[in-house]
């Protein structure tokens, strides 16, 4: 009897589990027999208007419904650099304005203004944010800190040997000092994006107050200011405002010319290793860039993408990350500077990890070459340029429609700038990765120990000797 009852339990619990398998397996084949739509990319167009002022070039002005004003006014730098090289910019927020540090930073933080100046090789960029009711004050204050340097000895002073420590600190980092040596590999001896630490310390050390003020007569030129506004402000307000700031900097002279962009590489194949006892270790790979106005630019940018420019899903981060486990921070990059495109891309790593790791990412751009992405591949990197480009806030729309207008794309075609990614084929794209990633046009230079020091590439003098130069 006992047995019986066992039996029909048995029988009872197979039978029950048979039937929830079989429910779900039908369940899952109905939900997975249907055909699903293609993906469709759409965006909210911006509200987007030119509003003429005193300024050379107009206004770009976005109506938006946030209550937060985001103001960005990039000044064209093009010809002469020598200001980057200056402490001037970095002492702005900190007393360049009539007010000392303290008392700015007093005045900013009562009426939650945010203003940033910061400085590259061919721009300077301000940005401003705050409430729409605080504009007006926050462009006073930005009139004040831009239209003359009320710089003290003594603060000029404290801010060069603020510049020299940060320069003297960045000489033990491999990331630094490893875009150094690349600096001066690609770049001719004359080159103004070719610098050394100790060059850009020495010109520190001899700053003088007098070259202050000769800078900052020539920077912030309102004649070539490129102007970008969002918020819920009227536009006659945002005309007023501009031409505070112009009056403001009108005085300001420059002889900056345009400046010629280029792709090519010096030192093509060339692998340079700079010594440094640091438990970690910096790999880059410099290739060719693309000019920004080549009809290829979205495809190498969509390329780039799916090389190391997208997190956790390229290409190489699959490859070095996650398969050989040779990194723990790999991506890539295209650098479009006035006077130079190129992509480069860079590896974290352990010392004893360099030549693997140099070679495993030539092994991928090489198999990319030949093969390219597949259409599966094509489609999610448009859906990963879809997902990244929704600009929720003001700064987000700001930055998007001046990074447009740097590119030189009309107004009436900002709103329609993602389509030519998304209208993409995939032999365009595959095309771009053969133009540039070529493992036979790189410039390779890793920084750390060498955990073989017959890898180093240091070449004998005549007498026989290790030159000085070569092993620095």
């Amino acid at each position: 009897m006992k047995n019986r009852l066992l039996k029909i339990l048995f029988l009872t619990l197979f039978g029950c589990a048979s039937f929830y398998l079989f429910k779900s397996w039908k369940i899952h084949k109905e939900k997975t027999s249907f055909e699903v739509d293609s993906f469709e990319f759409s965006q909210a167009p911006l509200d987007l208007t030119e509003l003429s002022t005193s300024f050379s070039r107009p206004v770009w002005f976005i109506k938006t419904d946030s209550p937060v004003i985001c103001f960005e006014m990039l000044f064209r730098n093009e010809g002469d650099r020598s200001f980057h090289a200056s402490p001037v910019i970095s002492t702005l927020l900190d007393g360049a304005g009539s007010r000392d540090g303290i008392a700015l930073k007093k005045a900013l933080d009562e009426k939650s203004i945010k203003i940033i100046v910061d400085q590259g090789y061919d721009n300077i960029t301000v940005t401003v944010s705050c409430l729409e009711k605080y504009f007006e004050f926050a462009a006073d204050l930005l009139c004040d800190i831009m239209s003359k340097a009320h710089l003290k000895r003594e603060k000029l002073e404290i801010s060069k040997q603020g510049c020299i420590t940060s320069m003297q600190q960045a000489k033990f980092s491999t990331f630094d000092l490893a875009f150094e040596k690349l600096y001066s590999l690609i770049y001719s001896k004359d080159h103004p994006y070719r610098w050394s630490y100790d060059e850009r310390i020495e010109a520190i050390k001899k700053y003088s107050k007098d070259d202050a003020d000769k800078c900052y007569a020539s920077i912030f030129n309102p004649k070539n200011a490129v102007i970008t506004i969002a918020g819920n402000i009227d536009p006659e307000r945002v005309t007023n405002i501009c031409g505070k700031i112009y009056n403001s900097i009108a005085g300001k002279k420059n002889d900056f010319k345009d400046g010629q962009q280029r792709t090519d590489l010096k030192n093509y194949g060339k692998v340079a290793h700079v010594e440094l006892d640091n438990a970690q270790a910096t790999v880059l790979v410099a290739f060719p860039g693309v000019l920004r106005t080549d009809p290829n630019r979205f495809a190498a940018r969509l390329a780039n993408t799916g090389v190391g420019g997208c997190s956790f899903v390229s290409r190489l981060v699959k490859r070095l990350r996650d398969v050989d486990g040779l990194v723990y921070r790999t991506g890539s990059q295209i650098v479009n500077n006035d006077l130079q495109s190129y992509v480069v891309v860079n590896a974290d790593t352990r010392p004893e990890n360099i030549s693997n790791a140099i070679r495993a990412i030539k092994d991928v751009c090489k198999e990319l070459c030949a093969k390219g992405f597949t259409q599966e591949e094509l489609d999610e990197l448009k859906t990963f340029v879809y997902a990244n480009g929704d600009l929720i806030s003001n700064a987000e729309k700001v930055s998007f429609v001046s990074s447009c207008r740097i590119d030189g794309t009309p107004l009436n075609e900002v709103n329609s700038y993602s389509q030519n990614y998304f209208n993409l084929k995939l032999e365009d794209v595959n095309a771009a990765i053969r133009l540039i990633f070529d493992p036979d046009k790189s410039v390779t230079v890793s920084c750390g120990v060498a955990a073989n020091r017959e890898e180093v590439p240091v070449k004998p003098n005549d007498s026989g000797k290790v030159n000085e130069e070569e092993k620095k």
